[in-house]
């Protein structure tokens, strides 16, 4: 048997305690990423492989969160998948 909800109201669903950790440590790490980001912002100068980019250090920063989190979430789907 399927709940329904009334018109514009949503379904509510419960969160686990893991969940709500999870949800918490991930908000946790986003608000301490985004404050080193914002105290960094002072021009470096990147190499990669045969090039050279001046950018702000939070550019650099951020961008290689964003690369580290895609990478974690790849591997993370490709883990459960594979069992």
């Amino acid at each position: 048997m399927q709940s329904e909800s009334k018109p514009g109201v949503p379904l509510q669903t419960a969160l686990s305690t893991t969940q709500k950790i999870k949800i918490l440590v991930i908000a946790v790490l986003a608000v301490l990423v985004l404050v080193v980001v914002v105290q960094n912002t002072g021009p470096v100068e990147a190499h990669l492989l045969l090039a050279t980019f001046t950018l702000p250090l939070a550019v650099l920063l951020f961008g290689a969160f964003v690369i580290g989190f895609v990478i974690g979430m790849l591997f993370r789907t490709r883990l459960f998948r594979s069992k």
